[in-house]
């Protein structure tokens, strides 16, 4: 975990030599234990925040910075063997919004494929976390992989989900208590 800390100096784009040697598939697997051990042990406190905020704050540089460390990462969270199922629901929720009158059915509120126990369900997960630099972090690093395409971003973790993020890109604008 120390190596996170230290490549969190490095420039954006060592995470193509990282991915070149193989050495960003060791990182992508640390960061899944991490989620999977933050989400099932760990709970809420300091240690979630420091396990998890550097890594993805590093991922996301490194998504930002080169567009097949994108493509790497994000087949790790969104597998190629789910891709198929996930755009077939696409299409379905595409012809839903196109054919409902109702404004109840017009957003998925929920991610179209993030089946319970997968690492993009995970991910979804941590979207409702409480403390805010998860949140946060979570969602930059899912924004990127989804290209800063709201309508994808919207379909991989739900509208729900996405609001806070839209909101902070300028995309949906966020209630205002009175």
């Amino acid at each position: 975990l120390s190596t996170i800390t230290l490549l969190m100096d490095s420039d954006r784009s060592f995470g193509t030599l990282l991915m070149q040697r193989n050495v960003l598939a060791d990182i992508l697997q640390l960061f899944e234990l991490q989620v999977t051990s933050i989400l099932e042990k760990t709970g809420i406190d300091n240690s979630a925040i420091a396990a998890l905020v550097p890594i993805m704050v590093l991922l996301n540089k490194y998504a930002m910075a080169d567009s097949s460390v994108r493509s790497l990462i994000k087949l790790f969270i969104f597998p190629a063997e789910a891709e198929e199922d996930f755009q077939e629901k696409v299409k379905d929720q595409q012809m839903q919004e196109s054919t409902s009158t109702s404004t109840k059915n017009k957003k998925n509120m929920r991610p179209l494929d993030a089946p319970e126990g997968t690492f993009r369900r995970k991910m979804c997960t941590l979207l409702t976390w409480p403390e805010g630099h998860i949140k946060r972090c979570t969602g930059e690093l899912l924004w990127t992989l989804c290209s800063s395409d709201p309508t994808e971003f919207v379909h991989r973790v739900g509208f729900g989900n996405a609001l806070p993020i839209l909101s902070v890109k300028g995309f949906a604008k966020m209630p205002v208590g009175q």
